[in-house]
This record gives C-alpha cells, sequence and structure tokens, in this order.
C-alpha cells in the first residue's frame, strides 16, 4: 500500500538550486515587485523581479530608495541598484500588491 509520504523520500530528479525559493522564482514575471529577506540582511528589501539564471541560481532584482542600516551598508547604497542574489540565500519572497 502506498504512503501519502512516499513521494517525499522517492530519489526525484534535483537540480542544483534545490530550494523551494528557487523554484518559485522562474514562475515570477520580470517587473514583479517583492519584499526579499536575504541571509545575512537584517532586513527586508523592497525589490522588483528582474530576472533568475536556474543554470548559476542567480536571481536578479533592482533596489530603489533602501535605507539600509549602518552595520552593513555604512556609506549607503545610492538611489536605485541592481542586486544579483544567489537563489539558495533568499530567506523570504514576499509579494507586493500595491
Amino acid at each position: 500500500m502506498s504512503s501519502l509520504f512516499d513521494d517525499c523520500s522517492k530519489d526525484k530528479k534535483k537540480n542544483r538550486c534545490d530550494k523551494c525559493l528557487c523554484d518559485q522564482l522562474p514562475k515570477r514575471n520580470e517587473g514583479d515587485k517583492f519584499f526579499i529577506l536575504v541571509d545575512g540582511f537584517p532586513e527586508f528589501i523592497e525589490a522588483t523581479f528582474v530576472c533568475f539564471d536556474k543554470k548559476t541560481c542567480c536571481a536578479t532584482f533592482v533596489v530603489s530608495d533602501m535605507v539600509s542600516p549602518m552595520n552593513v551598508f555604512p556609506h549607503g547604497m545610492g538611489n536605485t541598484f541592481t542586486l544579483i542574489v544567489d537563489c539558495r540565500d533568499l530567506r523570504a519572497l514576499v509579494p507586493v500588491h500595491h
């Protein structure tokens, strides 16, 4: 008899970006806005999704008007900048609905 949990233990083909948020990024559209939480960063960042490269696991976002804590970016980041992050370092991806 088969169990509901059998699928969890089967050896499925895994990609190198094997995390749930990495699996979500290909389903997103350029221009989608999110609050993202990146490993090692103390607070959410409001960012616009640009693209995701499943070969390198890199997700690209544009961040505008970020106010950062002094201990992370003591000289600030400027008005708008591109953030390229390994999707495996994303801790949360919250859609922003304006």
